[in-house]
């Protein structure tokens, strides 16, 4: 027999000494999750166990959902099911990860990767609005070109010839190194004509035309009114919040976004950026956990008329985090008509919870009782006395 690499041995030793450490110390402490973190991805990536690799990862989330090492055995489980096309596990996992660690390194490529579960799943209008989220929060990354193209060709497969054009003239203009790809699709949509109409063409602004898109060029979440002639009188009227006990308005005057040029022109104008200020704002502080000046602020933004599925979801955890059990059930059963798969990992992040904190995980999952049939079914799974039984 041909004696084993050296290189394979010296791992497989790596392997009983995390072995070896995550028995010698409590399950649940930092060297332990470590321990096992660091042989799941050796499992994973080098001796290609995945199955073994997959149970380790889970094990992790399971013990300590919110530790770093569950976040990025978060993202291991989330990309090796986006790359098995299993787009919904993927998504939910992403999902997941986007609410527990949002302020993590990589949220940028969860983010993405939602929109592009969205998009493999034919979810266009999810997808548009998860790129177009993505573009506002992580703008000039690598990743433009992509987004962009993933824009155009959303708008053909939902036959906005238009806006397909307009975008791939912008990327013909931006990025042309994808000239050879683009041309062919341009010339089929009638953006390309003649030879000397061309540069017009490419240096045309673009000019959005139906309803949807003329609500995107005047918000920037693309969401809400189109316009809000009295936005001084709105903001002027805001007063403390009964559930957060802060003030949106001063929220944002001590923020500085209201001295901002561009938006104290808007806010005696046609006042269409205060959607977005105070959204902005809002998740901001949700990000660096704070959820009473979070949830001021986001009860604002959808009061306003903003409908996306991150602030829906983000409020309601500040409602649960303030113990207004009520008002979050409100807002998960208006999150779950924008997005259902955020529900599913509002239910993942209960029941991963049930041990460690089993007050706060029932109550999670009671408050979502009663809002769908397919809500009812997965958290009868787990706790099964939180449903109440039909009479016959």
């Amino acid at each position: 027999m041909n004696p084993t690499p050296p290189a394979e041995t010296d791992l497989r030793e790596s392997l009983r000494q995390y072995s070896v450490i995550a028995a010698s110390n409590p399950p649940t402490s930092s060297e332990a999750q470590q321990a096992r973190l660091n042989a799941a991805l050796l499992y994973y990536h080098e001796f290609k166990e995945v199955e073994k690799a997959l149970q380790i990862f889970q094990k992790i989330i399971d013990l300590r959902p919110i530790s770093s090492q569950a976040g990025i055995a978060l993202l291991e489980l989330a990309e090796h099911h986006f790359q098995a096309q299993n787009y919904t596990h993927s998504r939910t996992q992403y999902l997941q990860f986007s609410l527990d660690f949002a302020n993590h390194s990589q949220i940028a490529r969860a983010k993405k990767r939602i929109a592009d579960c969205l998009f493999y799943q034919n979810l266009f209008d999810q997808a548009l609005d998860a790129y177009r989220d993505y573009q506002r929060r992580f703008a000039r990354t690598a990743e433009e070109a992509e987004i962009l193209l993933r824009l155009a060709e959303i708008y053909q497969n939902t036959d906005q010839t238009i806006l397909a054009r307009q975008t791939y003239l912008q990327i013909l203009r931006d990025f042309p190194e994808h000239r050879l790809e683009i041309e062919p699709i341009l010339a089929s949509l009638g953006g390309i004509t003649k030879e000397s109409k061309q540069k017009v063409i490419l240096d045309a602004p673009l000019q959005m035309t139906d309803a949807d898109s003329l609500r995107r060029q005047t918000s920037e979440a693309g969401v809400g009114p189109l316009s809000r002639p009295n936005a001084q009188i709105e903001i002027n009227s805001w007063q403390n919040s009964t559930v957060f006990k802060h003030n949106a308005r001063t929220l944002l005057e001590e923020s500085g976004m209201l001295e901002v040029g561009e938006v104290r022109d808007s806010l005696i104008g046609n006042g269409v950026l205060l959607d977005d200020v105070v959204m902005n704002l809002g998740q901001r502080f949700f990000m660096i956990g704070d959820h009473l000046k979070a949830g001021a602020c986001l009860e604002k933004t959808v009061a306003l008329g903003i409908q996306k599925s991150d602030v829906y979801l983000q409020l309601g955890v500040c409602y649960k985090k303030a113990k207004a059990w009520d008002l979050a059930r409100q807002t998960f059963a208006e999150l779950a008509k924008v997005d259902p798969a955020a529900i599913r990992s509002l239910i993942d992040d209960a029941a991963s919870k049930l041990d460690s904190q089993p007050a706060y995980a029932r109550k999670s999952l009671q408050v979502l009782v009663g809002i769908s049939r397919s809500i009812d079914l997965a958290i009868q799974q787990i706790q099964p006395d939180l449903i109440p039984l039909k009479k016959k």
